[in-house]
């Protein structure tokens, strides 16, 4: 380790970086090369280019070091700076730099690509700390600058620390010799401008009014446990609490149900408990009657085509209704011991399917049903062996006579055209259930929320788990898409966001399916994600486990992206637009200084709120009118103003122009594949009942510390130590 540092030093002192003895290395290693692929357990180096990224993908790690070799950015996807450059990794080299932080010194040897990253204890604290102290500054004169409600006065008490510390940094960084107890400080000093500044970050970000927020869940998965009524309810306060408005329960899984079914059994994990005289022994009811009194909406998630696992298979699931994999087993073999997938193709098997939804449909007042597995076993012909699903007598006779074929289907698929077939087959099987599923559904509950589980590449989910979610779209099967875009990549999210709205052209809603936090990414990255997914209509994120009851993820939601309640696109138009709205309003009264352009503004908005909003004819009416006053904006003098009130008013007609896609759609009016959508104006539609409206549920000011729950206070308390004044060592 001696000789080490000593090569260490000794190649720093050279570059004519300061350094001391006591730095310690994070990463001492090689590089595979320059500007070259990254390949498996590679660590490459890329230099400088335009784009500010390196060509890599995002399934590995990196970070972005500056002219001066200070790391400067550690993300999936890091970004550099003029001068600097990226050091990307993957599998074995990803998991090094991970343990890497803004402030640590890189060096290279180019004669061996002997690559050293250190961490001064000086110099880098020094380092991360002016840099977090620069972004967070940056993040405050931004919300300013656009006018996003927050606590002022807090995060300029965050600030004001922050400066200060730094003042302290610097002073003991410019001394010859500074002692070890100073030395200790300038690192706790510099850790807490990092936390602050994050926590700057959080409350400075923007809470939008109108979004889905949904939450993937696990009965009895979280912390907070669902094993008696009292227990219940407090988690659905806390997913309340966390600002969701829409929780994805998973109703049948592992081949069981999480409610008293005459098709299936009761999943162990809910079977056992009772739920007070109202709910007995009945979870899924409990849980939706506890969560409609805070206003979330739940949804059935459903693992369609998953039969069970290696400890389970479901009584009522026919062996004859199992599928083969490439070699013959109906186990497929996966990271969780393998499971058990159910042929699309039998028609014995949807009628089933079919059941057993409607049994949940017609038993419970679920807002939605949600399809998970509704796919084959992913495949990889380059593997060896093979991996492959979808085989068995039924569906490979099936398969032939469509396709007028003889012979081992195995064998068959080896030539691509046939393989071309296989694949178009089984594609059209994940349609046709879709289809039957979405039809009948709608039939027993016309008001009912459709949606997928689906991979995001539209290629990749044909190719590789038969999903052609882009014709279940068009042919107006789901109202709501749930990409799974599990990356570490903020950029990525909104990358795919972005594609996936502009194929779906408006004819459904987006939840963008989010899991930073489940494969260990940090608090940032996953903030970063939930930003990102504005691109979309909203999050859904994986799972409860990863913030239920975890404090940290916790409170940078609370105080972050969700410090402000919205309501979801999904629920009745008049409501969610009147919100969104409401929303606008609120924001040109506090952001806009100039009084005659701010009435003019909010007569406009007025005059919306007060529009007709009862069916496609209204939307339209009401889209064009919003049109109208996007076109106003350009006397808004402030950029950042304008472009976010352009911004939040496309939203909202986002919104309107997909309700009214999906109502017509409905109503037997327009049919997307078969041309243009006409005017909402020419068609009669059924009169609305008038129903009191609920009361609107208060407005929580969010951003303020009198209102933190529990879970928030211990985050914050030890932020809050930071804010005292600490006594500062003769300097």
């Amino acid at each position: 380790m001696r000789k080490i540092l000593a090569v260490l030093l000794l190649i720093m002192m050279v570059a004519g970086v300061r350094v001391y003895a006591s730095s310690t290395i994070i990463v001492d290693d090689y590089l595979n090369g320059k500007d070259i692929t990254r390949y498996d357990n590679y660590l490459v180096y890329y230099s400088f280019n335009a784009s500010l990224k390196s060509p890599a993908n995002q399934w590995g790690y990196e970070i972005a070091v500056n002219k001066d070799h200070f790391v400067i950015d550690c993300n999936t996807k890091a970004t550099m700076e003029g001068g600097g450059y990226i050091i990307s990794g993957h599998g074995t080299k990803k998991d090094q730099l991970m343990n890497v932080k803004v402030g640590d010194q890189v060096t290279i040897d180019w004669k061996t690509k002997k690559i050293i990253i250190a961490r001064d204890p000086l110099l880098s604290s020094q380092f991360l700390a002016h840099r977090f102290l620069q972004t967070a500054t940056v993040e405050y004169e931004h919300a300013i600058a656009v006018g996003y409600r927050f606590d002022e006065v807090f995060v300029n008490q965050l600030l004001e620390l922050n400066r200060e510390d730094q003042l302290v940094i610097d002073e003991i960084v410019g001394k010859e010799n500074p002692t070890a107890s100073e030395i200790n400080q300038v690192s706790q000093l510099a850790k807490d401008i990092e936390a602050r500044a994050l926590s700057i970050k959080y409350l400075t970000s923007y809470s939008q009014t109108t979004e889905i927020r949904a939450l993937w869940h696990r009965p009895n998965a979280a912390s907070l446990k669902e094993d008696n009524l009292a227990n219940l309810q407090a988690f659905v306060q806390e997913v309340k609490s966390l600002g969701f408005n829409t929780l994805f329960v998973e109703t049948l899984w592992n081949g069981y149900v999480s409610y008293r079914s005459e098709l299936m059994s009761t999943h162990p994990q809910v079977a056992s408990f009772t739920y007070g005289e109202e709910y007995q022994n009945d979870y899924i009811a409990a849980l939706i009657g506890e969560c409609r009194k805070v206003g979330i909406d739940v949804h059935a998630w459903c693992h369609t085509f998953n039969g069970g696992d290696a400890s389970y298979k479901a009584a009522s699931i026919k062996d004859e209704w199992l599928l083969e994999d490439y070699q013959g087993l109906t186990l497929h073999p996966n990271v969780y011991g393998g499971s058990y997938f159910l042929d699309p193709s039998n028609p014995e098997v949807l009628t089933f399917l079919t059941n057993v939804f409607s049994e949940m449909i017609e038993k419970y007042d679920f807002a939605g049903l949600q399809l998970d597995y509704i796919r084959y076993d992913d495949n990889n012909y380059a593997q060896s062996p093979i991996r492959d699903s979808g085989y068995g007598l039924l569906p490979e006779t099936r398969f032939k006579e469509a396709y007028g074929l003889t012979g081992d289907v195995r064998t068959l698929i080896k030539q691509s055209a046939n393989l071309a077939k296989w694949n178009q087959w089984r594609q059209n099987n994940i349609t046709n259930a879709v289809k039957v599923f979405s039809q009948t559904l709608r039939r027993l509950k016309p008001d009912i929320i459709i949606s997928a589980d689906v991979v995001a590449d539209i290629n990749n989910a044909k190719a590789t788990c038969m999903q052609d979610w882009q014709t279940w779209v068009k042919r107006g099967y789901l109202d709501l898409l749930c990409p799974m875009i599990y990356t570490g990549s903020a950029d990525v999210v909104e990358k795919d966001s972005l594609a996936i709205m502009k194929q779906m052209k408006n004819l459904s809603f987006l939840a963008s399916g989010i899991a930073p936090t489940y494969y260990g990414y940090s608090l940032e990255i996953n903030h970063d994600q939930f930003i990102a997914t504005r691109a979309a209509d909203g999050v859904a994120f994986f799972a409860s486990q990863n913030v239920v009851g975890l404090a940290d993820v916790s409170a940078s939601i609370k105080t972050g992206v969700f410090r402000y309640p919205a309501l979801s696109p999904l629920v009745k138009t008049s409501l969610v637009i009147n919100h969104g709205l409401i929303g606008l309003k609120q924001y040109v009264q506090t952001a806009m200084i100039n009084e005659a352009k701010q009435t003019m503004f909010l007569n406009y908005v007025d005059e919306m709120i007060e529009m007709d909003c009862e069916n496609p004819a209204d939307y339209q009416k009401l889209m064009e009118k919003m049109l109208d006053v996007q076109t106003m904006a350009s006397a808004i003098n402030s950029n950042f103003q304008r472009d976010f009130f352009v911004q939040e008013l496309g939203h909202l007609i986002h919104i309107l122009d997909v309700k009214i896609s999906r109502e017509m759609m409905a109503f037997g009016y327009y049919d997307p594949s078969d041309g243009e959508r006409l005017d909402p104006s020419l068609f009669s539609y059924p009169k609305v009942k008038t129903e009191p409206e609920p009361e609107p549920e208060p407005e929580t000011e969010r951003g303020c510390l009198k209102i933190f729950t529990a879970p928030v206070w211990l985050f914050w308390g030890a932020l809050m130590l930071l804010f005292r004044k600490k006594e500062r060592g003769s300097i």
